[in-house]
């Protein structure tokens, strides 16, 4: 099984958006194989936000679980194949943390723009994260759908920045 497994702050909005937007398309697209889920640097156990499931089922994409809010771990880091933090601070904070940085790929690096907090923000910022999120799926699908995609290699540490 390959894991994908998406970061921000809190893991209570853009992460878990970006988590079920995945996994919406991978169950969608049949695409086998693949783990999706998400976590955050400082989460600590708190639900999902009420807007971000508001957007979600907006275009169709309801979340019928309980979802909590987890903090990253070094297993989550290591068992993962592909990490995508939603913002460049994110990616060094990971970087800096786990002394690795060959599986992550940013929204950033993507689409040449972070995806901006949300948190304690109207409906109006969950939605622009919504659309930030569906100009990386693209790039997350070529990523993931590439048979190279997974196959397990030597642990390089971090480039020099």
């Amino acid at each position: 099984m390959r894991k994908v497994l998406f970061v921000c702050t809190g893991n209570t909005c853009r992460s878990p958006m970006a988590m079920y937007v995945l996994k919406n398309i991978v169950d969608g697209e049949d695409i086998e194989d693949i783990e999706v889920d998400s976590a955050g640097l400082s989460a600590n156990g708190s639900p999902i936000s009420a807007n971000t499931l508001r957007v979600l089922s907006s275009y169709g994409i309801h979340v019928h679980e309980t979802y909590i809010s987890k903090k990253i771990t070094e297993e989550m880091f290591e068992e993962a194949d592909l990490i995508i933090p939603m913002t460049r601070m994110i990616a060094e904070d990971l970087i800096e943390r786990f002394d690795e940085d060959d599986k992550i790929v940013s929204v950033f690096d993507m689409i040449g723009k972070d995806v901006p907090d949300p948190y304690g923000k109207g409906y109006y910022e969950y939605e622009q994260v919504w659309h930030i999120l569906q100009l990386a799926v693209p790039h997350i699908v070529n990523i993931i759908t590439d048979p190279k995609f997974g196959a397990k290699k030597k642990k390089k540490k971090k480039k020099k920045r």
